[in-house]
């Protein structure tokens, strides 16, 4: 039966990646973070109870101009400063089952980027796959597999991100995307947690 499980978002296969479009005048370039971790407490049944958060290393971002990556690794992001990116879900505000284990609707979370916290709404859709890391895991473990994209959009203003660059050369909107994996995986570890939030 359906209950309220734990999905880390570590993926051992490391396709996990979150991608950044930024759509300027004079240079648009796009590039990914693939170094994506967290959890996520997500139930099936009730949805819109899921809380938790999902962590991007600011070390992992690439871009295909080697310059523009160590600009954003260290001037723009400074990351040795501030080392994450976090997507930290306040609440759920409104969810809707589309088909069968396939949610749609919207949150209100916390973004943590460059030391700047911002309260935001985003759109995401959870599909959960019972039973499906056996598949996913060429049958080295079991458990069951969450995955969830969403689509917002960042302002370098609001997060102090190259302040005074021009916005002909790097514009101020940049354009997330996350389709990343979160497994739930059979362990004793596991189970007893389960047990514990099912009586709680």
């Amino acid at each position: 039966p359906a209950a309220a499980r734990e999905f880390t978002f570590s993926d051992p296969k490391g396709i996990n990646a979150v991608t950044l479009m930024i759509d300027s005048l004079l240079e648009p370039i796009t590039g990914y973070a693939n170094d994506v971790s967290g959890s996520l407490i997500f139930d099936p049944s009730r949805p819109e109870t899921a809380s938790g958060k999902i962590l991007v290393a600011v070390a992992s971002i690439q871009f295909s101009n080697d310059g523009y990556t160590d600009t954003a690794r260290g001037y723009a992001l400074e990351g040795k400063r501030f080392p994450q990116i976090i997507f930290a879900l306040q609440k759920v505000l409104e969810v809707k089952q589309v088909s069968p284990n396939v949610f749609r609707g919207r949150v209100q979370a916390q973004v943590t980027c460059h030391g700047v916290t911002r309260t935001m709404i985003a759109p995401v859709t959870a599909t959960y796959v019972p039973g499906a890391a056996s598949q996913r895991t060429n049958d080295q473990q079991k458990g069951d597999v969450l995955v969830l994209r969403t689509q917002f959009t960042l302002k370098r203003d609001e997060f102090d991100i190259a302040k005074g660059v021009d916005t002909k050369l790097v514009a101020n909107e940049i354009e997330v995307r996350a389709s990343v994996v979160g497994l739930c995986l059979e362990t004793p570890a596991v189970k007893a947690a389960e047990a514990v939030r099912a009586k709680n």
